[in-house]
């Protein structure tokens, strides 16, 4: 994909990372963590379409590209004092390129930091008590419960339901890879739920109570992304995860059939 970014400046994907701050048009996008969603997604449609911020894309290549063998990926922590440079890094409008010397841990705690810093979590605060509910049922009847669950997911903004079908298909490609890296999907649950799915008022009753039954709606949605996430397949941008192996010119594509 060689599409150009930005109009003014012509700058395309691969170059992404070599903006600074002297391209006014490009580092507006200054400040991306702790960013609402919506204004982000708003903002990078000027650089063509696509499901998920720039920002995690970039890490969930990195990812797939060097670390889906990795032992506990997504569970150990990277190096604090390298999340917080990158962070600010892409804070001010800079975009850093990750390459080999760049620890795969570092990258994949940035992911979670930038969906934990969302103002409002993919699944909207309005939306938890309905998603909790569906746990609840999934509990009793994981068919009946599953259904319902697909029902609430079709309800959430296009952005958040596409950022929250790109996240869920990658995560499976991840357990995939269980064998190796030893996150199977109800341990990805468990570190992911949290950052997908809170509730407003964090008093530790609340999180105590909706533990158990996050880490199992974030298996469903991980575990069932294709049935859940199919019905909205032509509202959004068709920007397809690469797969591992496939062609340059199928990568160069831009387009992502999820």
């Amino acid at each position: 994909m060689y599409e150009s970014l930005c109009s003014s400046c012509s700058v395309n994907y691969y170059d992404y990372h070599e903006l600074s701050s002297s391209c006014n048009c490009c580092s507006q996008s200054a400040g991306i963590f702790g960013q609402r969603l919506e204004d982000t997604v708003q903002f990078e449609k000027k650089f063509g379409p696509r499901l998920a911020p720039l920002l995690v894309e970039q890490c969930v290549d990195f990812i797939r590209e060097r670390g889906l063998d990795e032992e506990g990926l997504f569970r150990m922590p990277g190096q604090a004092n390298l999340v917080k440079e990158l962070q600010e890094s892409f804070d001010c409008g800079d975009k850093p390129l990750f390459d080999s010397n760049t620890d795969v841990h570092t990258v994949a705690s940035l992911l979670k930091l930038y969906l934990r810093e969302l103002p409002e979590p993919v699944i909207p605060f309005s939306k938890y008590e309905d998603f909790l509910t569906c746990a609840q049922l999934l509990a009793k009847d994981e068919e009946e419960g599953t259904q319902e669950l697909g029902r609430q997911v079709n309800t959430l903004p296009l952005p958040n339901f596409n950022l929250l079908k790109y996240i869920c298909k990658f995560l499976d490609e991840v357990q995939s890879h269980c064998n190796e890296n030893k996150m199977s999907v109800q341990n990805l649950a468990t570190v992911f739920g949290p950052n997908i799915l809170r509730p407003k008022m964090e008093d530790p009753v609340t999180i105590m109570e909706g533990t158990s039954l996050v880490q199992h709606l974030m298996t469903i949605l991980i575990r069932e992304h294709i049935r859940l996430y199919s019905g909205r397949e032509h509202e959004g941008p068709q920007t397809e995860l690469p797969c591992p192996g496939a062609s340059a010119s199928a990568s160069q594509s831009g387009r992502m059939d999820l």
